[in-house]
């Protein structure tokens, strides 16, 4: 069974990956972008970007292991927590696995500003923060990358609720995401075409572009086509495993 996931999955990664190169390489297309990043995790994205072309970034990574370990400090990323509401320090939880010391801080560059969301013992630190309408007042963005492990779509809303709209949006969602984000894309889409592809961990991202910016259509579509193409494979890959091994099991059970 192990082996029918890994061997599925193959079709989640090249989703994932495609559709976040096309996010970029479109937004790179547009001059005076300035993209702000929440959640970097690791330098990659930027180090992408800035090997391409030079564009205006900010970005934001409450993780202490992380920012230490990929020296973000160098790529214009703050070792800052983005909130909605909460201001000055904050608690960060970051989950401890079995071979690990409860006292120390683990080294896994995994985190969140919300509790139990990793099914792990946590150890709870604190991180500076930001408020999310200090970033929209202080800085003239039009592009984001949201990856805020649990409150990416929350921070959407609030960025959308703004009278100036950004261009581009590459937002990650969860299964409890639904219901939000679905009202999110019906709130705006005179505004936006919208993009969806399902990823290697097996969750929804969704893709923003500005649709005045938007000047092959038929390209979208066709990239929209390719992320179902992978999503029905890996359903079905997926599926059909998981019935030979219930049928297998079966047969073990009764015949043996």
């Amino acid at each position: 069974m192990r082996l029918s996931i890994r061997f599925s999955r193959i079709f989640l990664i090249l989703s994932d990956k495609i559709s976040q190169k096309f996010f970029v390489d479109n937004m790179l297309k547009n001059p005076g972008t300035f993209l702000a990043e929440i959640g970097v995790n690791n330098p990659y994205l930027v180090e992408y970007i800035l090997k391409k072309k030079n564009i205006k970034y900010i970005g934001f990574e409450p993780n202490p292991v992380n920012f230490r370990k990929y020296n973000l400090n160098n790529y214009g990323v703050f070792n800052k927590a983005v909130t909605i509401n909460k201001e000055g320090l904050v608690d960060f939880y970051l989950p401890i696995f079995n071979e690990q010391q409860s006292n120390q801080i683990p080294e896994t560059g995994k985190g969140s500003l919300i509790s139990g969301r990793h099914k792990n013992k946590e150890l709870k630190v604190k991180v500076e923060s930001i408020q999310l309408k200090t970033i929209l007042e202080e800085h003239d963005i039009n592009a984001w990358w949201i990856d805020a492990e649990g409150l990416s779509v929350k921070i959407l809303s609030k960025i959308l609720d703004k009278v100036y709209k950004p261009n581009f949006i590459y937002v990650e969602s969860e299964a409890n995401d639904e219901n939000l984000i679905k009202k999110i894309i019906s709130e705006n889409k005179s505004y936006y075409i919208v993009m969806r592809a399902r990823t290697s961990h097996n969750q929804n991202n969704y893709l923003f572009f500005k649709r005045k910016l938007c000047k092959n259509k038929f390209y979208i579509s066709l990239m929209n086509l390719l992320l179902r193409i992978f999503e029905l494979f890996f359903i079905s890959i997926f599926s059909t495993f998981k019935i030979g091994a219930k049928i297998k099991n079966y047969l073990i059970i009764n015949f043996s």
